[in-house]
């Protein structure tokens, strides 16, 4: 096995004009019947598909998946589980497999939506843990612990679960990609791990007085990572963060700094197009409010708040941010009025764009597949790689209209949407 620290090269980067920050609008996810409390979206696949978990009053949590099409609604209990069993989804591939863990029993687990079969991932004796993360080909990390250590874990189906490290303690693991790279900390360095050659990274942290740790959160299919650096001023409870990037293959490290007057920020996760989501704290105070923020792969940076057009909402909190290929984000929420005003899921999406005359996305542009994959959308079976936006081929929130098909065949021969 390879050890290897990075030569680190640091830039400090200020917002910019280049890029575009995108608009969005913002879809309340809903409340799950009996779990009213709270609605908390953690995970996001290239289909818009949000896995969270919802609060009731007694403290019990149940497992949620949401989609466009049938809203808010409670995955089924894992095997062992009670009514009165928490259980938590967190993290969905493009495949529609989520991940997830549960309480009493304390297990984590896969479900596959389109079959409707768990897969157990069982702890050793003793020991209780979460989920992180789950890549494409349905490789899962996380944690475990028990009274006296916590360690990683790192779990596919053909495996079933290892540690990657070699029996380090004390290692957050949070993200994989679909080239098994693993990203988290260790020690308080930033630090990755290749699941498919053994080979790990331990890189540098940021310039002192930011030089107290430093954690990676999430990781792209280019091995761009994204995460944050500490500065602990005065103790444990009153901690200074700058957001960063980092480039696995490099060791090139992006100092994001402190977006305005914030003193709190981290980047929480990271798309393969280089948009990156986050948090800024108005205080140094670790229970601060976590205002969620967009930054472009030109370094151009905004609060979501002043980029949402959907009226009513009031701020947006990024702890758990993801962003998916898409563009679209998700976030926890807080509306302006309402007896049930906080708390709230919500799911951001930009724009869908005019479709293109390669419709299927085989890279092929105007055959009779497209036309073929078009009209089978216009029926309501859309393929994988086809138009984002489905039968909304003009991209202005309705479907299947004669508007659409008006614009298609408009784009079809040449012209424009």
């Amino acid at each position: 096995m390879r050890y290897a620290t990075a030569g680190c090269v640091i830039t400090i980067l200020c917002s910019s004009a280049v890029g575009q920050l995108p608009g969005y609008e913002a879809t309340d996810l809903g409340r799950l019947p009996g779990f009213t409390y709270s609605t908390l979206p953690r995970g996001l696949n290239d289909a818009g598909v949000v896995v969270g978990h919802c609060g009731g009053s007694t403290g019990i949590h149940r497992a949620f998946v949401f989609t466009q099409a049938a809203g808010l609604t409670a995955l089924p209990p894992p095997p062992g589980a009670t009514g009165s069993s928490s259980t938590y989804a967190v993290d969905i591939n493009n495949v529609g497999v989520v991940a997830g863990y549960s309480e009493s029993p304390a297990h984590a687990w896969v479900y596959d939506l389109s079959s409707g079969q768990f897969t157990v991932i069982a702890f050793p004796a003793g020991f209780t843990g979460e989920v992180r993360a789950i890549n494409n080909l349905g490789e899962v990390v996380g944690w475990m612990a028990n009274a006296v250590e916590l360690r990683p874990f790192y779990w596919s189906a053909a495996t079933g679960i290892t540690d990657p490290t070699g029996g380090l303690t004390y290692v957050d693991f949070n993200d994989i990609n679909d080239q098994g790279l693993i990203v988290g900390s260790h020690e308080g360095a930033a630090k990755t791990w290749n699941v498919r050659n053994g080979a790990h990274t331990t890189h540098a942290t940021l310039p002192a007085p930011y030089d107290d740790r430093t954690v990676l959160e999430s990781v792209n299919n280019l091995g761009t990572a994204a995460g944050w650096g500490r500065w602990v001023a005065g103790s444990g409870s009153n901690t200074i963060r700058h957001a960063l990037l980092v480039d696995d293959a490099t060791g090139g490290m992006t100092n994001l700094g402190a977006f305005t007057e914030a003193q709190a920020d981290a980047a929480r996760a990271i798309n393969d197009s280089g948009f990156v989501v986050g948090t800024s704290g108005t205080t140094a105070s670790n229970s601060a409010a976590q205002h969620a923020w967009v930054l472009t792969p030109g370094y151009e940076r905004a609060l979501v708040r002043e980029l949402v057009s959907t009226p009513g909402w009031d701020s947006f909190d990024g702890t758990f941010a993801r962003i998916n290929a898409r563009g679209q984000v998700i976030v926890s929420g807080t509306r302006l009025t309402g007896l049930d005003a906080s708390r709230r899921g919500v799911l951001l999406s930009p724009p869908l764009p005019c479709g293109t005359s390669d419709f299927d996305g085989d890279g092929d542009s105007g055959t009779d597949a497209d036309i073929e994959a078009f009209f089978a959308c216009l029926a309501g079976s859309c393929c994988a790689a086809c138009h984002p936006g489905g039968s909304d081929f003009n991209g202005d929130g309705d479907s299947g209209t004669d508007a659409d098909i008006e614009a298609f065949f408009r784009v079809l021969a040449g012209g424009v949407c």
